[in-house]
């Protein structure tokens, strides 16, 4: 093992001169940038552009500021769920909205919801493997009472829902 020096090439005016361990011609441990100790290569966070294919600072210095910030994952977890329900009730209306979107399972069905926060109802349904494309507002009601009578005329019509299409249950039955 042999102590060397990287001086940066000109261009890097902001960098400073960077002591490292080579053996047998390769890099195997650095200097950091904060503390000013060497290191083994495998203590630095990879980054493709750094030196060597690592970031300047050693792991132990870029998580330093992060330690006490929290005393323990329960209150990160805590802080994270108040800071999603902020911006979940500030998206939130007033109303119901009874919805249509078509073509839902790749079979043109169509399927109607109700909801207060399309949005975030839509990404659900995205992420499901549903295809939202098309979405249509259908109605809007003051109450969830309300909304579910809607949804359930929208339903006796024959449109989809949650458990299933009864238009096509029916004529299931029917083939019986």
């Amino acid at each position: 093992m042999q102590n060397k020096t990287y001086k940066y090439p000109n261009g890097f005016p902001y960098m400073k001169t960077v002591r490292y361990v080579e053996d047998n011609g390769k890099a195997v441990g650095k200097e950091c940038s904060k503390c000013n100790k060497i290191k083994k290569l495998t203590e630095f966070t990879p980054f493709k552009k750094g030196l060597f294919g690592h970031k300047p600072k050693c792991k132990e210095c870029c998580c330093e500021k992060y330690k006490n910030t929290y005393a323990n994952d329960a209150e990160y977890r805590e802080k994270q769920i108040k800071r999603y329900r902020k911006h979940y009730y500030k998206a939130k209306t007033d109303y119901w909205t009874i919805y249509l979107i078509d073509n839902f399972n790749g079979k043109c069905d169509h399927y109607v919801g109700i909801t207060q926060h399309l949005k975030n109802r839509l990404a659900t349904h995205k992420n499901s493997g549903a295809d939202t494309s098309y979405v249509l507002e259908m109605d809007k009601a003051d109450t969830e009472e309300l909304a579910l009578k809607y949804e359930a005329e929208y339903h006796k019509r024959g449109y989809c829902g949650a458990n299933g299409c009864t238009k096509y249950k029916e004529m299931k039955d029917f083939t019986k």
